[in-house]
């Protein structure tokens, strides 16, 4: 049987604490639970030494000589100061508040709690944060924590403001539009289908870094860099481990997962038949759907898509590569579809951050229109509603080169380039 606190071990052994020797981590493991139990029901009877062990605080006489370090103020003045106003703190004392009250934590420090944090589950985690809030100095710290770290990115937020306003002229519309909404993201949820999770793992990992250099370069082109590029995300899932990876019955199940991902992404996740990929959803306040990232598509990588990246050699061409992209509330009751369509269309790869993007973002067209167009280009793969963009030839932009002058992010990326240098 599991002890009480093995959900939260790998947050105790990185504790400060325990990082910096003041407490050996099987100290602070067997005395977990008896702790917890005292600061749920009575949080008076714990002693000093029980409440700083219990809060991941330094000792009495390391803390005092941390706090005169820094500021001339008392303990009880920073607590008052961050709860009333905030805005007077120093940029120090702010500093020492959110490492609470432990001088500034090294690199490896943090490194150690990021990866106890992703060994951690949220149910873990919340009941582990949520145990501290017993202490009305929690709200102070937290409080001082949110300033902290919103003066410490201003030179840098104001940086990229400066560097987005230059280039906005300059961008298209929409990608305009993306950056004056201001949300978290843009982009896409993505599944891996059964058949692709079956593949070895070394597969999938250099076929999804070969994918992530294809978009980086993409956004490069697009016109996005220092406007929208960083916030772009592929949300990425397992599907449903089930006896159809094709056909329509697994088109269906691609359809209820990204509704029930959509829904709660954690719970599907947790569902018996999906196997986690650990995708971490806890910073969408919003929950994914007010996150940016488009609820009418979603994306599903399967083994040809795979193919058409990891099977051209050293240097594959960015026009054979392309990606599953399917209408989320297909089909429509009382809607007539284009003939043959059957609620998805292939998507060459650049374009799912430039034309199709765009076309899916205004949601003035259906994805079938989408579809035909897509009939009459390589691979059946769209580019483009433009019938010259559509019909184009092979570029032979690829990995090596990048996007030609011929392509069509090569030919937007240069016309940019010739405008801002005029």
């Amino acid at each position: 049987m599991a002890s009480p606190v093995s959900a939260i071990e790998p947050m105790l052994a990185s504790s400060m604490r325990v990082m910096r020797n003041l407490t050996a981590v099987e100290t602070l493991i067997s005395a977990w639970p008896l702790l917890q139990q005292k600061s749920a029901s009575s949080p008076s009877i714990l002693s000093d030494t029980e409440r700083r062990l219990f809060l991941d605080l330094p000792d009495a006489d390391l803390e005092a000589a941390n706090i005169r370090a820094v500021t001339s103020i008392s303990r009880e003045q920073l607590i008052e100061q961050a709860l009333s106003h905030v805005e007077s703190l120093t940029y120090d004392e702010l500093m020492l508040l959110n490492d609470r009250f432990w001088t500034p934590i090294t690199a490896e420090e943090k490194h150690a709690v990021f990866e106890a944090m992703a060994k951690t589950s949220e149910d873990g985690l919340d009941k582990y944060l949520a145990a501290r809030e017993f202490d009305s100095d929690e709200a102070a710290i937290e409080i001082a924590a949110k300033e902290f770290w919103k003066r410490k990115q201003a030179p840098e937020q104001a940086r990229q403001r400066a560097a987005a306003e230059a280039a906005l002229p300059y961008a298209k519309e929409w990608i305009q539009h993306l950056y004056r909404e201001d949300n978290m993201h843009w982009g896409f949820v993505c599944l891996y289908n059964k058949a692709v999770q079956q593949l070895n793992p070394g597969q999938i990992e250099h076929f999804n870094y070969q994918m992530e250099d294809v978009f980086r370069t993409a956004l490069m082109y697009n016109g996005s860099t220092d406007i929208i590029s960083r916030k772009w995300k592929l949300l990425s899932f397992n599907a449903p481990d089930t006896d159809f990876s094709s056909g329509s019955q697994a088109d269906s199940i691609f359809l209820k997962a990204f509704q029930d991902i959509l829904d709660d992404p954690q719970r599907y996740q947790s569902s018996e038949n999906v196997a986690t990929l650990g995708t971490m959803t806890e910073h969408f306040v919003h929950g994914i759907a007010g996150s940016g990232l488009l609820t009418n598509t979603f994306l599903v990588i399967n083994p040809e898509y795979v193919s058409s990246i990891l099977n051209q050699g050293r240097s594959p061409l960015y026009d054979d590569m392309w990606m599953m992209a399917y209408e989320a509330d297909f089909p429509k009751p009382g809607h007539k579809y284009i003939e043959g369509y059957e609620g998805f269309t292939r998507v060459r790869l650049d374009q799912l951050v430039y034309n199709f993007y765009e076309l899916r973002l205004k949601d003035e067209i259906g994805i079938d229109r989408i579809w035909e167009a897509a009939q009459k280009s390589r691979n059946r793969a769209f580019i483009g509603m433009d019938p010259e963009e559509a019909t184009s030839s092979i570029t032979n932009s690829n990995v090596m080169r990048g996007f030609s002058r011929d392509s069509v992010l090569g030919k937007r990326w240069y016309a940019m380039k010739a405008a801002r240098e005029a």
